[in-house]
Order: C-alpha cells, then sequence, then structure tokens
C-alpha cells in the first residue's frame, strides 16, 4: 500500500483499511531508471494514462515532455525512463544518466479520476482537488490553514509522504539535480528546503507543468535548454 494511505489510515480519524483498499489502484509509485538516480524530475499528481499504465508521465504531458527534450512526441517520457536500457540500444536516445520521476501525490488530485468509480469519498477526495487548485494558483497557499480540517490534515500527509520518499532518495542515492515542473511540484519542494538543510543538489527552477504547451512557450525557453543541457 502507498505511504500516503497508511498515513491516511493512522492520521484521519474516520478512515478505515476498507477505504484505503478502494484507492490502492489509484496509486501510482514513482519510478527510477536505475538504483543510483543523478536526475529526478518532480511532477504533480497521476492522472488517467499514469493510473491505467502504473508509471508516471504515461500520457499526453508524457509525450509532450519527450518531444521537447527528444524529439519523440510518440513515446510517453515515463516509458522511455521505465525502458532506459532499451532506449538507449535501439531507439538512440543518448541519455547517459539515470533518471527518475516522482509524483508530490502518489494519489491523483483530480476529482474527475474517481468519478467513475463505485467510491462513497467523493466528498473528502474533493478536498484533493483543493488542494491542487489552491497550491498551483497561488504557491503560497501550501502554508495556509483551511476552515476545513480534513483539508488541512490531508495536505500535511501529502507533504510528509513527498518528504519521505525525497529524503530516501536522496540518502540512498547520489542525486545532483532536482527539476520540479510547475508551481504545485516547486511550492512542495520549496518546502521540504526549508525544513531540510542539504547541500550539493542543484535545481532549476521556473520549469511549468509538461501540460498545455507551455514547454513550448518562449518565456520558459532558458529553462527547458538548461533540462536539455544537463541530459
Amino acid at each position: 500500500m502507498g505511504n500516503i494511505l497508511s498515513l491516511m489510515e493512522n492520521r484521519v480519524e474516520h478512515w478505515s483499511s476498507e477505504d484505503s483498499k478502494k484507492l490502492e489502484k489509484f496509486i501510482v509509485e514513482d519510478l527510477y531508471s536505475g538504483e543510483d538516480v543523478e536526475t529526478l524530475f518532480i511532477l504533480e499528481s497521476p492522472h488517467t494514462d499514469e493510473v491505467k499504465y502504473q508509471y508516471p508521465a504515461a500520457g499526453k504531458s508524457g509525450r509532450e515532455m519527450s518531444n521537447i527534450l527528444f524529439n519523440r512526441g510518440d513515446i510517453p517520457f515515463g516509458f522511455i525512463i521505465k525502458y532506459m536500457e532499451y532506449m538507449r540500444e535501439e531507439m538512440n536516445i543518448n541519455l547517459t544518466k539515470n533518471i527518475g520521476i516522482m509524483n508530490v501525490s502518489q494519489l491523483p488530485l483530480q476529482l474527475s479520476i474517481y468519478e467513475d468509480e463505485d467510491i462513497e469519498l467523493l466528498e473528502e477526495l474533493s478536498s484533493l482537488n483543493f488542494i491542487k487548485k489552491a497550491i498551483t494558483k497561488d504557491k503560497s497557499s501550501i502554508n495556509t490553514k483551511h476552515r476545513n480540517n480534513f483539508t488541512n490534515s490531508l495536505k500535511k500527509i501529502i507533504c510528509d509522504d513527498f518528504e519521505m520518499r525525497l529524503t530516501e532518495l536522496i540518502r540512498r542515492c547520489n542525486l545532483k539535480l532536482i527539476i520540479p515542473c510547475g508551481n504545485f511540484a516547486q511550492s512542495f519542494l520549496d518546502k521540504f528546503f526549508e525544513e531540510n538543510k542539504i547541500d550539493n543538489i542543484n535545481i532549476i527552477w521556473g520549469v511549468p507543468h509538461p501540460s498545455r504547451g507551455l514547454w513550448r512557450q518562449k518565456e520558459y525557453k532558458d529553462s527547458i535548454k538548461k533540462i536539455k543541457d544537463k541530459l
């Protein structure tokens, strides 16, 4: 079971193991091309394709990343990372470093992903969507206390789960570069570094989420070039 569901069971009074079982299939684990990850992309959360294929950056945004970085818009970025050795040898994709993809939340944040399921938790899950929208709009709202206590608890759980996963990755890997994509990922990473003194890791700030063609916009040209140069 994903850590986020375990934390919800332990901290949310009315949350049960049965509730978690209903959501297990929506959890998408982090993806690494090898044991010693040097470069980490941080995204927001899984969407429909990520849940279906069970790896991050599996859908439209993943294909946009591959198109911009490798001129291969036919292959999602997550697929390239998942099958890195094959991609290097057979597809002539030039990647020399081990790369990871980590979502801030391993559980989808968009309520629409759950609406076709027989889940009696949609009211609670709507807090996930609220958190996503608030922080995407205003990064400082990651520190805002909301009137809904469940929303506050859930945001803290997402924070703690993200911190545990990132701390463990830093502990066991020679991580040199982190690329947080979009306001949501940047706000959680910024909070992580405020609370944890960690040296020798470079960050490329100012990279948008790879949806809606944002990576193609002129204002982000320098940030995207930095990524290409580092890869």
